[in-house]
């Protein structure tokens, strides 16, 4: 029952509350105060369970706010890592614990913190929780190593052995996503997978296609670039000037990029008012090339845009290494800014991670946009680890 009373903020009253889970005490409290107008009182102490509240009953300004403080409150003090990063683990948040990642990446690196000693004295349950996170950022060579070393400062710290520690964790570790030289070198020499996981994933592992079952452990490749936008242009003031959108002038640049990613959205350049787009996606070019998507979109904007405008794939597509792939852009509308400063060579690094596009001349026609100028200022894309 919902009573017209305001609330009465006693620590007997909030002790004695009993919330579903996902909620906590100090979370709820500051969603009331802020549901009577009241501040939230969000400190560096409570914002990843007032954030997390908020994120839960789709508060979506309070849950904004507190991300913003949570990164800001990172950027100026580590001694908050660890409690955001054990409690965004717990509540599984996801943009807490991106937030929490980009800041160690920012400190030296997610494969860094790993190996510390702050790393190395968290409970078992702790790691296992962190182990199982999709959006733990590096290939699972890194885990395994993490665990090892795990394992081993556990029992210099609390004495046993070695072996008894690592069987705590290794049901998390994705042992599927490694090649089979480094689980036949690396792995199976430390004797604590058994005889029938052995098997089962060297079956996997020699024949992937084959979807054998790999229980306890995950396939699920992780998420080493979370969607970033790519921006193809260097300049401080990439957008200005004039570009008209008239029916048959086409826009075009070619691409390639020396890792395995996913193409999730193409950015565009749009007018006030309604834009019609078709964008169709090769592999190749010319005669040689072979359409991969298409899109059709009609979007309206209440003014000029002043960055990219994300138009999503109907499905991410997997982009091959060293492959050039066209970008064909028909559209429609009223004239909006102008890319300019763009390269043709950019290196992009996230989560130590470097990946290198290079961007060339649409050579399948006539085009508006060119490596310099234009239209299709940007990619989004993600990496996985697999």
């Amino acid at each position: 029952a919902v009573s017209d009373e305001r609330p009465v903020s006693t620590q007997s009253t909030w002790a004695s509350m009993e919330l579903v889970d996902g909620y906590t005490t100090v979370g709820f409290r500051a969603i009331i105060l802020y549901a009577y107008g009241h501040d939230p009182e969000v400190s560096p102490i409570n914002v990843v369970e007032v954030s997390h509240a908020a994120h839960l009953l789709g508060i979506t300004s309070l849950e904004n706010e507190c991300l913003r403080f949570a990164a800001s409150v990172l950027l100026k003090d580590d001694a908050y890592i660890m409690p955001y990063l054990e409690t965004a683990t717990s509540f599984q948040n996801a943009d807490i614990l991106k937030i929490c990642f980009s800041s160690l990446q920012e400190k030296g690196g997610v494969p860094a913190f790993m190996s510390s000693a702050g790393f190395c004295s968290l409970s078992a349950d702790m790691v296992n929780m962190i182990l199982r996170l999709d959006q733990l950022p590096v290939y699972e060579t890194t885990v395994w190593e993490t665990c090892l070393k795990w394992a081993d400062e556990q029992a210099k710290l609390n004495g046993g052995d070695k072996l008894s520690y690592l069987k705590k964790v290794y049901h998390n570790v994705r042992f599927p996503l490694m090649t089979p030289m480094f689980f036949t070198s690396k792995v199976v020499p430390t004797g604590v997978i058994t005889q029938k996981e052995t098997l089962s994933l060297f079956q996997f592992l020699t024949f992937p296609a084959g979807e054998s079952d790999t229980e306890p452990f995950s396939k699920n490749p992780r998420i080493l670039w979370d969607e970033t936008e790519v921006l193809r242009s260097t300049s401080s003031k990439p957008f200005g000037g004039e570009m008209f959108h008239l029916e048959n002038y086409i826009d075009g640049i070619s691409f390639s990029v020396d890792h395995e990613i996913d193409l999730l959205g193409i950015g565009v350049l749009l007018g006030e008012g309604s834009t019609k787009m078709s964008i169709k996606l090769f592999e190749g070019q010319g005669d040689d090339r072979t359409q991969v998507a298409k899109m059709r979109q009609t979007v309206k904007l209440a003014d000029k845009a002043v960055a990219a405008h994300k138009i999503a794939l109907p499905q991410k597509l997997r982009l091959k290494k060293d492959t050039i792939y066209e970008i064909e852009l028909d559209s429609v509308g009223s004239c909006s800014l102008k890319m300019s400063g763009g390269v043709q060579d950019l290196e992009v690094t996230r989560n130590g991670i470097t990946i290198n596009f290079n961007f060339s001349k649409y050579k399948s026609g006539a085009s508006e946009t060119n490596v310099k100028k234009g239209n299709i200022p940007s990619l989004y894309v993600r990496m996985m680890s697999k």
